[in-house]
């Protein structure tokens, strides 16, 4: 299975059409176009790594996950440090797509669901 990794420097509000509208209800989008991509192929239980980025500007990440595949993923903040949390049976599990708070050197790992 591979995943694909999209990094945003972060979200806009979507333009309103009329100058009246409420502005809580506004909706917001990722700031296009992305910074960078990556996409990392599943190496079963074992946790595979997508090495820190030190892009400057990253605030997110969009993670998209092959249909019918799930993934168990760590976000680590710190990685590298006695911190960091490997990807394993407790990690929270994800299908399809969802975005992440990200930032520069931040480490994200992941294993495939399924072998653990």
């Amino acid at each position: 299975m591979k995943i694909r990794i999209h990094a945003y420097s972060g979200l806009k509000q979507i333009y309103q059409t009329a100058g009246m509208q409420y502005s809580a209800d506004s909706v917001k989008m990722l700031k296009e176009p992305y910074l960078w991509a990556a996409t990392l192929t599943s190496n079963g239980a074992v946790p595979v790594v997508l090495p820190p980025n030190s892009m400057d500007g990253v605030t997110c990440i969009r993670v998209e996950v092959e249909d019918d595949q799930a993934i168990r993923y760590e976000i680590n903040p710190s990685p590298g440090t006695t911190s960091e949390r490997a990807a394993g049976t407790n990690s929270p599990k994800l299908t399809g797509l969802d975005v992440f708070d990200y930032h520069p050197n931040w480490g994200f790992q992941f294993v495939d669901a399924a072998s653990v």
